[in-house]
């Protein structure tokens, strides 16, 4: 199973990053992005816990981000991308 849209408590999400990577696991999803709002926060965290008891997956880096367009707030979904990277770039955003 594929879920490329999750929500941690970094953004507007209910779970931890742990408590996300368990439910993933008992669900059977096999390839999972966390799409924080604005956040990469959850891959910060990632890359500093080993997880791997949890959820052994395959994990794409993703963001939701928070747009305007033509005076209409959007939001946009990203994917696979330098998380040290964007997290500098929303940062200065």
């Amino acid at each position: 199973m594929v879920d490329l849209h999750t929500h941690t408590i970094y953004s507007d999400g209910t779970w931890n990053v742990k408590k996300l990577l368990e439910e993933a696991k008992k669900n059977g999803v096999t390839l999972l992005s966390i799409t924080d709002h604005d956040s990469v926060d959850a891959y910060l965290e990632l890359r500093n816990n080993d997880y791997s008891n949890y959820f052994s997956g395959k994990i794409i880096p993703g963001c939701e981000f928070d747009c305007v367009f033509d005076n209409i707030k959007i939001e946009l979904l990203g994917y696979n991308f330098d998380a040290d990277k964007m997290n500098l770039w929303l940062q200065d955003k």
